[in-house]
């Protein structure tokens, strides 16, 4: 019972699911099928009904040219009948012999050959009767009564007519009294047709027109009569043409055959002698089934089934001024007159059955011309919609609609691509794979974030033209997002030339702390790459610091039902904000939470001690050195090759304070210095991170050039700080570097400040 719920949802499932070209394909061939079977049975139909029509006036034509030819056949039998009587009265009607009656008898029959006996009876039985013969001579029967004794003769003729022998017998086997034509004229005093019988000297069917001879004084003398033999109907009724097997007959209202186009099917044997055959003792079975059909509807037109076929019937009566109760029946097979029209629909049908698989092919072809373009966009949906927007869609279709829905699909994936710059990748994914409208609200995560930040890149953007900032930013961030998104980290903001990242905010992630302080690594030292490219290429060098803290932050879509921005809020948003703001360019720091999760996988210096704004404590950070076990995942000193001066260079230092400079300077001695740092010596007490514009007049023209940096390293103790500059600018370049040549005469130092012995 299961399985055939299964298989009856199966089902359903295809009609409500299923390929276009499955749909092509069945409207397609269905349509075609149902044009050429209307095309062909509405041609059959008219056809067949046009060729019955036809067959209808072939009947008709038949018919009428039957009984006009019984006509022609009958009608002057009867008048020869009453003319033969009356004529025979005004003669010295004696009978056995009539020499003179014998020569008219001659003539008529020779002039009506359907004629087959002149026959002549009174009362007291004697008969003289003229036969045609069969090679169409004449021969004479007489019977004499009158005598004692009964005789029969013969006479035989000629062609011309000539008696050229005689027979006489006294064997008289017939008496005309008792034959329904000499009592049927006496009994009606009229001319009187006969029943169907059989001739009594020839054994063949026949019927026999009789007229009363009367004197004039009304007296009763005799009979006389002539036979028809019908062969000779039949014989015209199979030579008629009627279709192709097509059958014409006569029989009267008993069932009896008259006339048949198989004479010899007519004669059925009996007790004493022969009768007329009855219609269904022909053994003949569509004509038995004609007579069955006739008897049940009498119908004068109907069809019928014999034998696997249709046949026609018709059956009309004979005018009744003759021959009595006589019809004619005409039977067809209907495939006489429709047969071919059945054979050029079958070839029409075979044509059409070419035609439809060839059909069929070229729908195979068109459907899948235009099914396989859909098909291929239907995949691509389907990889869009698994967020695969990788690739284009290449569709070669003619169909301007799949060209359109084509252009239309790239333009999504392009769209979709464009719109993970705007959004997150994971959320555009979550949103586009399940289908659902993305709602506000959030959920608390631990998640490890990563600030990034560009250093002196204000000051660049002033002195630099818009399109050359556009494309150093734009390709810095290119390869910094990738690098976050290779990790498993997502870029939350962009805030000018910073970056906002976070890594564990999107899914489960037991190992984003670890990610993102490798990632900050690969990060710097891309930056060192992409530095010495632009240098090659004549372009300023970039630096950025990077700091990184872990903790609990609420993640999750916020804004308004306008506008939605995947977010992430909390403390630890705002310290890893305050440690970044705590590195100078080339370095990474990470608060004491990450410490703690990464310590065991990163080499690391600290801890160090810094306040804060907004911080109520002391914040603990670490600066990563390297990746354990991976020298390729080591960063470089963030200032490196300090050089003791031989005579430290005093100089003067301003503290900075966010965005503004103390107006007090304070004095220091210069005694150590690298074209990045310095290490300065004061009794100014100045704190871990601190920010400082050192004023350096050596080499400038007696003219204070400033300098920014942050202080590294603080001995308080010994008094000496070491201080990493901030990016430096053409002038403060060369200040340095005069420094240097100056102590340091027997060394080269180029124009960055790269030192090289002479």
């Amino acid at each position: 019972m299961g399985s055939e719920i299964e298989e009856n949802s199966g089902n359903l499932s295809f009609f409500k699911s299923r390929p276009i070209r499955i749909d092509i394909l069945t409207a397609f061939t269905g349509l075609l099928v149902i044009t050429v079977l209307v095309i062909i049975l509405y041609g059959y139909h008219r056809n067949s009904k046009a060729v019955l029509e036809i067959s209808e006036d072939i009947i008709h034509e038949v018919r009428e040219l039957v009984i006009k030819e019984a006509t022609l056949f009958l009608k002057p039998v009867s008048s020869i009948v009453r003319l033969s009587s009356t004529l025979a009265a005004g003669f010295d009607f004696s009978l056995p012999g009539n020499e003179a009656f014998e020569t008219y008898a001659i003539t008529v029959m020779k002039e009506f050959p359907q004629i087959e006996m002149f026959n002549m009876a009174d009362e007291k039985g004697n008969f003289m009767m003229l036969k045609s013969m069969p090679d169409d001579t004449i021969a004479t029967k007489i019977i004499n009564r009158n005598g004692t004794s009964e005789t029969v003769m013969w006479k035989y003729r000629n062609i011309i007519g000539e008696v050229i022998k005689t027979e006489e017998t006294h064997e008289v086997d017939y008496d005309p009294r008792s034959r329904p034509w000499y009592k049927g004229a006496k009994k009606k005093g009229e001319t009187h047709w006969t029943d169907l019988y059989v001739f009594h000297t020839d054994k063949v069917p026949g019927i026999t027109a009789s007229h009363p001879v009367i004197a004039d004084d009304g007296k009763f003398l005799g009979v006389f009569g002539l036979d028809i033999e019908l062969g000779r109907m039949s014989d015209f009724l199979k030579s008629l043409r009627i279709g192709k097997n097509g059958i014409a007959f006569i029989m009267n209202g008993k069932g009896e055959m008259i006339a048949y186009p198989g004479i010899s099917l007519i004669r059925a044997s009996q007790e004493g002698g022969l009768r007329s055959a009855q219609v269904e003792e022909l053994g003949i079975d569509w004509v038995s089934a004609f007579y069955k059909k006739y008897k049940n509807s009498q119908a004068n037109r109907f069809t019928f089934e014999t034998n696997g076929k249709r046949v026609i019937g018709t059956l009309v009566d004979f005018p009744r001024a003759f021959a009595g109760d006589w019809k004619l029946s005409i039977i067809v097979p209907e495939d006489d007159f429709i047969g071919p029209i059945k054979k050029t629909r079958q070839v029409v049908i075979a044509i059409s059955i070419i035609v439809l698989l060839i059909a069929i092919g070229c729908a195979v072809v068109l459907s899948h011309n235009i099914s396989k373009p859909i098909l291929h966009v239907a995949r691509e949906t389907e990889r869009i919609k698994d967020f695969k927007l990788e690739g284009e869609l290449e569709v070669d279709s003619y169909i301007r609609e799949i060209q359109i829905l084509n252009a239309a699909m790239k333009r999504m994936k392009a769209s979709l691509r464009s719109f993970t710059r705007y959004a997150p990748e994971e959320i555009v994914r979550e949103v586009v794979t399940k289908g659902r409208e993305a709602i506000l609200g959030g959920e608390k995560r631990e998640v490890t974030l990563l600030f990034c930040d560009l250093r002196g890149f204000t000051k660049f953007t002033e002195k630099t033209r818009a399109e050359e900032v556009v494309t150093l930013l734009n390709d810095h961030f290119d390869v910094m997002v990738r690098l976050i998104s290779n990790y498993r980290g997502f870029v939350i903001d962009f805030l000018g030339d910073s970056v906002f990242a976070a890594f564990g905010a999107l899914g489960a992630d037991p190992h984003h702390a670890r990610h993102g302080v490798r990632c900050a690594v690969e990060m710097q030292l891309e930056r060192l790459r992409l530095n010495k490219e632009n240098r090659a290429e004549g372009l300023p060098i970039l630096e950025m610091g990077i700091g990184l803290n872990t903790g609990a932050c609420v993640v999750g879509n916020m804004g308004s039902t306008m506008r939605i921005k995947y977010g992430v809020l909390g403390h630890a948003v705002n310290l890893g904000a305050r440690i970044e703001s705590f590195t100078v360019g080339g370095q990474v720091l990470i608060s004491a939470a990450t410490h703690e999760i990464v310590k065991d996988h990163f080499v690391t210096q600290g801890p160090f001690e810094v306040w804060g704004k907004g911080i109520g404590e002391a914040i603990r950070i670490w600066e990563v050195r390297k990746a354990k076990g991976e020298p390729c995942l080591s960063l470089p000193p963030v200032v490196r090759g300090l050089e003791e001066l031989p005579k430290p260079l005093p100089v003067t230092f301003r503290l900075m304070r966010g965005k503004q400079i103390d107006s007090k300077s304070r004095p220091a001695h210069l005694t150590r210095l690298a074209k990045m740092g310095c290490e300065i010596r004061s009794d100014q007490g100045l704190e871990l991170f601190s920010a400082i514009q050192l004023q350096i007049t050596e080499g400038h023209k007696n003219k204070a050039v400033p300098i920014d940096g942050k202080v590294l390293r603080a001995d308080k103790e010994e008094g000496t700080f070491i201080v990493r500059f901030s990016p430096l600018d053409a002038i403060q370049t060369e200040v340095i570097r005069l420094i240097l040549k100056i102590s340091f005469p027997s060394a080269y130092f180029d124009e960055k400040g790269t030192k090289s012995d002479m």
